[in-house]
């Protein structure tokens, strides 16, 4: 077993102690370590949704792995994956409450629709682009308070 899906076992243990005598149910995560050097990205999960892997021509890939969310099950175990990452490339991470927006017609914002919108602003500026995605899921919502956390984090890969 790797490190970060053995960090992820060990958080899992850790937390079912917890989450037992709480409110909360489960724990969700994405677990990265960037080689800067190699641009080697290795990552596991823990029933977060997948982080995207954008490239500098538009293409945006979905970087998934096996794991089940953190606290729930005993000895869990959590794939881990690598991919290599190119200069210009962004790793988008992301929260559910980002795609699970939902508009007054109870649609959701959806993945289909932000993986398009963060591939026809990859020229923006970062900074920009956090605000853009922001706006654009609130209009989508027709400004209506968030019933989730909303976190988006973009890395930029020079």
């Amino acid at each position: 077993m790797l490190f970060r899906s053995l960090t992820l076992s060990k958080a899992n243990d850790d937390i079912r102690k917890y989450i037992y005598n709480s409110q909360i149910s489960y724990v969700t995560a994405f677990y990265a370590a960037l080689n800067v050097e190699t641009k080697q990205l290795t990552y596991s999960k823990a029933g977060h949704v997948p982080a995207l892997l954008m490239h500098e021509n538009g293409e945006v890939d979905e970087l998934s792995a096996k794991g089940v969310f953190l606290g729930m099950y005993e000895k869990e175990t959590y794939e881990e994956k690598q991919c290599q990452l190119a200069s210009g490339d962004r790793l988008i991470l992301y929260t559910d409450g980002i795609t699970e927006t939902k508009n007054s017609k109870g649609e959701d914002f959806g993945l289909d629709r932000f993986k398009d919108f963060i591939s026809k602003n990859r020229q923006v500026d970062v900074d920009e682009l956090i605000d853009k995605i922001f706006k654009k899921v609130n209009d989508f919502s027709d400004r209506k308070d968030a019933k989730d956390d909303q976190t988006v984090i973009i890395l930029e890969i020079e």
